[in-house]
């Protein structure tokens, strides 16, 4: 198995913690890379890694950012499920710390029905859903076949009924990835947690893991 570890602009925005959270990974017997883009665009640094794990024939890619904090068995757990598109659960950085899974598409726009946190924390098991943030995803290498590029930018991002409107990169991959095809799921047992949350992120999301001895 090999599997690389992407992370856009992992310089020193990476946290203390989101380097221990990979040192303290239960890593199988697996060639893990470990890949960072310092320049250009988010959108661009994703496609140059994935390009370069694509090269060394990776069998998992793994996409996340330096500001999280996740338990040791994550990695290994979302990967295990040999899904094409599997992610953990993260809400986004500032109050009211909305969950970024969407469930359900809304009207015949591009709106989304987000899983309120409470609901979340409530979830156990594997879930389909429609669109995902971009905190920790593990996504196989075949989806790259199948999900033509551009992967996380192009002209249509920018599209609606306002000049400004913009799809994130990575909701733009999720629709991208359901119009060719693929399935993308949610582990609402791997928890993801933003540093900027504080203790409350970290009593809501990772203290039922370390109860149950899983960090």
């Amino acid at each position: 198995m090999k599997v690389s570890i992407c992370v856009p602009f992992a310089g020193t925005d990476c946290k203390h913690f989101f380097m221990y959270s990979l040192l303290e990974t239960k890593w199988p017997v697996w060639e893990v890379l470990f890949l960072r883009v310092m320049g250009g665009t988010y959108g661009n640094a994703l496609a140059s890694m994935i390009k370069a794990s694509l090269a060394e024939k990776v069998d998992f890619i793994v996409l996340t950012v330096g500001d999280i904090w996740f338990a040791p068995d994550t990695i290994p757990r979302l990967v295990s499920h040999n899904l094409p598109v599997v992610c953990g659960w993260a809400t986004n950085r500032f109050h009211p710390f909305r969950c970024h899974i969407t469930d359900k598409v809304v009207g015949k726009t591009r709106l989304w029905r987000t899983v309120a946190r409470g609901a979340a924390r409530a979830k156990h098991g594997l879930e389909r859903i429609e669109t995902f943030g971009g905190e920790l995803v593990v996504i196989r290498r075949d989806v790259f076949e199948k999900v033509k590029y551009p992967w996380f930018f192009g002209p249509d991002m920018f599209s609606g009924d306002k000049e400004d409107y913009r799809m994130t990169e990575d909701y733009y991959f999720c629709q991208k990835a359901k119009a060719s095809g693929v399935e993308l799921w949610v582990d609402w047992d791997a928890p993801v947690a933003h540093h900027v949350d504080g203790m409350v992120t970290y009593k809501t999301h990772l203290m039922p893991l370390a109860s149950a001895g899983r960090i």
